[in-house]
C-alpha cells in the first residue's frame, strides 16, 4: 500500500475527530466579560457536550481550518454522541493579570483503542482492495462500515485524561487560546498518536 494512502486515510480521522471541538471563523463576543477563567472553561466543555457551535465559538480565539469539516459527521451520529459524552472536573485554576492556565480532568471513552483499531482495518481494507486490479477505493464508505463495526469497543467511559487549558483575557472575557489539548484529552490521547503516525507516514 502507498504512503499516500496511509497519510489519507490519518488525515481524513484527524479532520473527522476534530470538527466537533473547535470553532470555525472567528465567533461572536463572549455574553459574559466578568466571568472567570474556570467559568469560561466550564461554558466552552458545556457547549461542546452539547454541541453547540455558537457558543464555543465565544471561548475560543481566532479562527481555525477545521470547521469546513462538520460534513464529516453526518453520517455517523453515534460516533458523534460518544465523543460529546465525556465527564469533566476542574482540578485548579490560576489567574495571573491577562493570562489564565485551568488544569481539568476528563473522563471518556478508550478512543486511543478504538481509533488504532479503525487505522489498522481501513489499512487492511485498502491493501485489500488495490490487490484487484481496477478496483476503486471509496474512502469514505470505507472508513464510514469500519467505524460502525468497531463501535462496539465503545462500551465505558474508562479513560482519564488531563488537559492544561492556557487562556488569554480581551475586553469580552476570558478565551482559550488552543483548543488542541482540550481534543486530545476529550478523545484521550488520540490526535498525538494520530500525529506520530501521519509523521511517520511521511517520513518526516
Amino acid at each position: 500500500m502507498s504512503k499516500s494512502v496511509k497519510r489519507t486515510g490519518t488525515i481524513v480521522l484527524v479532520v473527522m475527530m476534530c470538527f466537533l471541538l473547535v470553532a470555525c471563523g472567528t465567533g461572536p463576543k463572549g455574553k459574559q466579560a466578568g466571568e472567570s477563567a474556570e467559568q469560561a472553561v466550564k461554558n466552552y466543555l458545556e457547549a461542546v457536550k452539547k454541541k453547540d457551535q455558537n457558543t464555543k465559538s465565544q471561548y475560543l480565539e481566532g479562527s481555525d481550518s477545521l470547521g469546513d469539516s462538520t460534513e464529516a459527521y453526518e453520517e455517523m451520529p453515534e460516533l458523534e454522541d460518544k465523543i460529546v459524552d465525556f465527564d469533566y472536573k476542574i482540578l485548579s485554576s490560576e489567574e495571573q493579570e491577562d493570562q489564565a492556565v485551568v488544569l481539568v480532568e476528563i473522563t471518556t471513552y478508550d478512543f486511543k483503542t478504538f481509533f488504532s483499531k479503525v487505522i489498522e482495518d481501513m489499512f487492511a481494507k485498502a491493501s485489500e482492495i488495490t490487490l484487484s486490479e481496477g478496483a476503486e477505493i471509496d474512502e469514505d464508505a470505507m472508513m464510514n462500515e469500519i467505524i460502525e463495526d468497531n463501535l462496539s469497543l465503545l462500551q465505558s467511559k474508562n479513560t482519564t485524561t488531563e488537559a492544561e487549558i492556557e487562556l488569554n483575557k480581551h475586553e469580552d472575557g476570558w478565551k482559550i487560546k488552543d483548543s488542541d489539548s482540550v481534543a486530545n484529552a476529550v478523545l484521550n490521547g488520540t490526535l498525538d498518536m494520530l500525529e506520530d503516525a501521519s509523521g511517520d507516514f511521511s517520513g518526516e
